[in-house]
């Protein structure tokens, strides 16, 4: 059965998304990752969006994308007898969690910034060098 929550409070959100079957997320507005879709794809099951809430983002691939009410509905209705299986949780997770670890994601940014101040280093030796070669040649 269907159900709208006004409002809900974020303990009663967490239990919606957990034990709904489907949810459907619709945007008109393709501005980059959506927190909800990104809690619904941990919290929920199967997500049901348009191409808007997905756009600019790789999580087309874990939802069923439709591009208008026909085919939302014909989604909804082969969906909604599926079983979302244990394996479809672990592919899922495997696939968050290649994007969206934090722990890893925090490793390369350090690496970046270790690189980055390798690089400004250099910079300043060259500076250096070049600045003394110049005396050199006075």
């Amino acid at each position: 059965w269907i159900r709208l929550v006004e409002n809900p409070a974020d303990d009663t959100m967490e239990q919606l998304q957990k034990n709904a079957q489907i949810t459907i997320l619709v945007t008109r507005q393709a501005t980059g990752l959506k927190l909800k879709l990104l809690n619904s794809l941990y919290r929920g099951r199967f997500c049901v969006v348009d191409p808007e809430m997905v756009a600019g983002t790789p999580l087309g691939a874990l939802c069923t994308v439709c591009r208008n009410p026909e085919e939302m509905r014909s989604a909804i209705q082969k969906l909604f007898p599926l079983e979302f299986t244990s394996q479809d949780i672990e592919n899922r997770a495997l696939a968050l969690s290649q994007l969206y670890d934090n722990a890893r994601n925090g490793e390369m940014l350090i690496k970046l910034l270790i690189i980055l101040m390798i690089i400004i280093k250099y910079d300043l030796i060259c500076q250096n060098m070049r600045s003394c070669a110049n005396g050199m040649i006075a």
